[in-house]
């Protein structure tokens, strides 16, 4: 509360008590815009560049390059939840299951299936994780969970395999791509799976899809020419139009968004394994993100919170 004095003697006039009080307003607002300032860009990979996979953090410009897990098993496809968690597959129980990360770096498991759980995924929340389950009798199908693994539930439940989901920026549907026959093409359907959508059908294979921060693209992933196995980056609007091609290399997957939608990072296959490279949506490369031998996959780039507004550390993984 602001104190003005009262009396007749070197007392203040109401309109200077006004103006304190107006400081002392936009002084709070500052701070919590300071705050706003320990928010970090991250973007999460495996790398099996010491010869085991295991999960690695780094920063947009590549100067931040940090090794997260060291675990004689395959830890692969992260992906980062605000507050600094990551979820992730691993073969540590003997098949893939779904782990995650906490803050502190502590690792808990989450799914406990007899065959595979993989590529999970946090809802924007930090809420619910999606992931992918092979069953031996029914194939690839999409599943939702709490973030402590409770509430398990099939989202797609049909005879043909699904993986890559990925949520839409308000959480309320999820797209990812589906076996038709021999192709594979690009679905979304609400968050309970209902309202089952097809964008693309062609004879490419489309895979891989990224819904953009604004929620008006998808990136996905396509053969360039049908039958080719050599893959780049395309995108279209959210219903399945204006679909464009964005890179012309020899081989590029797995397209993930920047939080503000103006840079893409996309693993880039050559013999010596691949990389992980920053292009515009355009397809204009912007810089190299890794420079390791062998292989860097599944990039996940996202806004975490890093440190309060006083400094004080919140995920004790990010030691910049």
């Amino acid at each position: 509360m602001t104190y003005c004095p009262t009396g007749t003697r070197n007392a203040p006039n109401p309109r200077t008590c006004t103006i304190l009080r107006l400081l002392c307003l936009v002084l709070l607002l500052c701070n919590g815009c300071a705050r706003k300032e320990d928010d970090k860009e991250r973007i999460a990979f495996t790398s099996d560049w010491t010869g085991n996979c295991e999960i690695y953090i780094v920063d947009p410009q590549g100067q931040i390059f940090q090794q997260i897990t060291n675990h004689e098993s395959a830890d692969l496809e992260p992906s980062l939840d605000p507050e600094g968690w990551i979820a992730f597959s691993s073969n540590r129980d003997g098949d893939y299951e779904v782990f995650r990360m906490d803050p502190e770096g502590a690792v808990s498991q989450l799914t406990f299936n007899l065959s595979t759980d993989r590529q999970p995924e946090w809802s924007p929340d930090g809420r619910e994780i999606l992931f992918v389950r092979y069953s031996f009798w029914g194939g690839y199908d999409i599943y939702r969970m709490d973030r402590d693994g409770s509430n398990q539930t099939n989202l797609t439940n049909s005879p043909e395999d699904e993986s890559g989901p990925k949520w839409s920026p308000d959480g309320r549907q999820i797209v990812f791509s589906k076996t038709i026959g021999s192709n594979s093409e690009i679905f979304v359907m609400n968050r309970d799976g209902s309202g089952l959508l097809q964008l693309t059908d062609r004879t490419a294979a489309d895979f891989s899809p990224a819904w953009s921060p604004d929620g008006s693209t998808i990136a996905f992933c396509s053969e360039s020419n049908p039958g080719s196995w050599h893959y780049q980056i395309f995108t279209m609007h959210v219903d399945g139009t204006g679909i464009t091609q964005v890179t012309t290399g020899d081989d590029d997957r797995d397209p993930v968004w920047s939080p503000n939608g103006k840079r893409i990072a996309v693993v880039k296959y050559d013999f010596n394994g691949t990389q992980i490279v920053i292009i515009r949506p355009d397809g204009i490369k912007t810089s190299d993100l890794t420079q390791v031998c062998g292989y860097n996959t599944s990039p996940d780039w996202k806004l975490i919170r890093v440190r309060r507004g006083n400094g004080t550390r919140l995920v004790a993984w990010d030691r910049n």
